[in-house]
């Protein structure tokens, strides 16, 4: 479930903030867990290092696919955690959730 067009997940605003700081690249989670690809940039209507910002599109990497290619935000590929073939505990922890892995110097 992605949020209604022109809003930006809290998920991707993270990531497009630890781009900025960072100049490192984010995992994202897509296909409900079952995918990995890369968000390597996005466009946004501010700094995100300033402050109030929004996230309006991503560039993803994907291994399976395109190099490199642009999402508006509410179309990204990223989507809730769904995935339920692991233990109990583990599930608990991811399960419905977005899922980002960022870097951190």
């Amino acid at each position: 479930m992605l949020p209604a067009r022109g809003r930006s997940l809290p998920a991707l605003r993270r990531a497009a903030l630890q781009i900025t700081r960072y100049g490192k690249a984010v995992g994202l989670l897509v296909q409900n867990g079952a995918h990995a690809v890369v968000m390597n940039g996005f466009t946004s209507t501010a700094n995100p290092l300033d402050g109030s910002f929004k996230v309006t599109g991503v560039w993803v990497s994907d291994p399976l696919g395109a190099s490199n290619r642009y999402y508006l935000a509410a179309d990204s590929p990223l989507n809730r955690y769904l995935q339920t073939d692991a233990t109990h505990e583990y599930d608990e922890l991811w399960y419905g959730k977005y899922i980002v892995i960022i870097p951190r110097n």
